[in-house]
């Protein structure tokens, strides 16, 4: 056998050990949730039912006085249980929007240690149904909340209960599928402030007067007639300071059943969509209106 063979053929060949790789450091757990000063929000609508006793468990609870669960997939079980530790009964503001807590979550809500202090109820789409809207007003023991709680079925069912119900200042009913039924309870009775019927299929039939505490109301995107202007305008408003008309079809008549409106003198300003008016129309509303008050009017000609 050649040498050469024989050499290689006792000889070992063997690789340089690996270099010991250096130690990976586990991620941090992210919380669902951030704590700053008084406020809780919720990271990219993750939060859930699995996240409540973590967030019991955070010692900043007890100085918390805004909670925005926006967008969680949240149950009312799991709502409830947060909403009823002793540490939130001061909460003043109450983001919910968007969320999966339904007629039981609302519930909830109102029954809660929190609800008479609360300042700010945002709960628009939470698959709330007109029933279950009207349970919750009936619950509810509020002081002086601002409430958005539209974009869901609120319907004249929900809109009667919330009508009767007191504590709330500011009332944002947008496209809830109030009818007029319940939109006729609201504007006469409320205890708001500041009502929004946008966006609803509503007319004015048996309005009589506007309810005693009502200053602003807008009635943007609906489908009021001329003959629902000329009701609204021989109700009594004694508080009425605001309106908005915007993209409502008023005509040359509703513009002047406006214009002879009992309350037209007290009120501070005003927007109205009347594209379909004529220039004359106009000019005769604004003699009326004078020039010391806000007013925007919206027209194709100028």
């Amino acid at each position: 056998m050649p040498l050469l063979y024989l050499l290689l053929a006792g000889c070992r060949s063997e690789m340089p050990p690996s270099p010991t790789a250096p130690p990976v450091d586990e991620a941090p757990v992210m919380k669902p949730f951030s704590i700053s000063a008084d406020q809780i929000t919720a990271r990219n609508s993750s939060f859930g039912d699995a996240d409540v006793d973590r967030l019991l468990a955070d010692p900043a609870l007890s100085t918390v006085r805004m909670l925005d669960l926006t967008g969680a997939h949240l149950s009312a079980v799991a709502l409830d249980r947060l909403l009823s530790d002793p540490r939130l009964a001061e909460l003043k503001t109450l983001y919910l929007g968007s969320s999966t807590i339904g007629d039981a979550g609302l519930l909830a809500i109102a029954q809660s240690p929190a609800a008479p202090h609360l300042e700010t109820l945002h709960v628009p789409r939470v698959e709330a149904t007109p029933a279950g809207i009207a349970a919750f007003a009936e619950q509810a023991r509020f002081a002086a909340i601002s409430l958005s709680i539209g974009h869901q079925a609120v319907g004249d069912v929900g809109a009667i209960g919330l009508a009767a119900c007191t504590g709330i200042t500011t009332l944002d009913l947008e496209s809830a599928q109030v009818g007029t039924v319940g939109a006729v309870a609201l504007l006469s009775q409320t205890s708001a402030a500041s009502l929004s019927l946008r966006d609803n299929p509503i007319h004015l039939d048996g309005l009589q007067a506007f309810s005693p505490a009502l200053t602003s109301i807008s009635f943007k995107m609906t489908m009021l007639t001329e003959a629902d202007l000329v009701r609204l305008s021989s109700a009594a408003a004694p508080a009425l300071q605001e309106l908005n008309f915007e993209q409502v079809p008023i005509t040359d008549g509703g513009l002047a059943a406006i214009r002879e409106a009992g309350w037209l003198g007290q009120l501070q300003a005003l927007s109205i969509g009347a594209p379909a008016t004529s220039a004359a129309a106009r000019r005769a509303f604004l003699a009326v209106w004078g020039g010391d008050r806000w007013i925007s009017i919206q027209r194709r000609d100028l």
